[in-house]
């Protein structure tokens, strides 16, 4: 993410447009944020955009890409639809293993 857009976006922004108030069960932005890694980035749209939250999308990419921070952050903040972890049972559990998550793994499983 550059920041200088990412700002420039929030200044200029408009009804409908990428980041917007109304975005009240999901954001694609905070879901591109978790598939990067960027915490940082998704605690700048919560701060901005406080109802904003993760679809599944951008949680099984977090699993599956490792990044346990984005994943304990998104737990702990309630980010996710918190009846997606029981629903799914052990699939974000086998994503995580497939691709040699170890850390990831650990934390599902406790």
């Amino acid at each position: 993410g550059k920041w200088d857009v990412v700002e420039w976006l929030h200044a200029n922004r408009r009804r409908g447009l990428w980041l917007n108030e109304a975005f009240e069960a999901r954001c694609d932005s905070m879901d591109c944020a978790a598939a990067d890694g960027r915490l940082d980035m998704l605690q700048w749209i919560v701060k901005h955009y406080p109802r904003a939250k993760c679809s599944t999308q951008g949680l099984w990419s977090a699993v599956s890409q490792g990044h346990l921070p984005i994943l304990e952050w998104m737990y702990k903040e309630h980010r996710v639809d918190c009846d997606f972890w029981s629903s799914v049972r052990d699939r974000p559990l086998k994503a995580a293993a497939s691709n040699g998550h170890l850390s990831v793994v650990k934390w599902l499983y406790s």
